[in-house]
């Protein structure tokens, strides 16, 4: 799926998008050939994490969900130290 983070965009790409509550959407975005993981609320716009390894379904291509939780588990672990 693609679809332009703003109209006519030629630098930003919203490549996949999933609702985690009320008002609040997960979100991967491409910025300058880089992905980011990002949180989108009704006030706020936050990057969580640059996703170094991803690598987007081709167009056509379907992900299934089981893919999205084992990405989105990979990089939110945090290191052992910080828990």
């Amino acid at each position: 799926m693609k679809t332009n983070l703003a109209s006519g965009s030629r630098y930003m790409n919203i490549v996949d998008r999933m609702v985690v509550g009320q008002n609040k959407c997960l979100a991967i975005a491409e910025i300058a050939e880089k992905y980011y993981l990002i949180i989108i609320t009704e006030k706020d716009i936050r990057i969580i994490k640059e996703l170094e390894d991803f690598k987007p379904a081709h167009e056509g291509e379907k992900a299934n969900a089981m893919e999205f939780t084992l990405l989105l588990d990979k990089f939110l672990k945090k290191p052992a130290s910080l828990k």
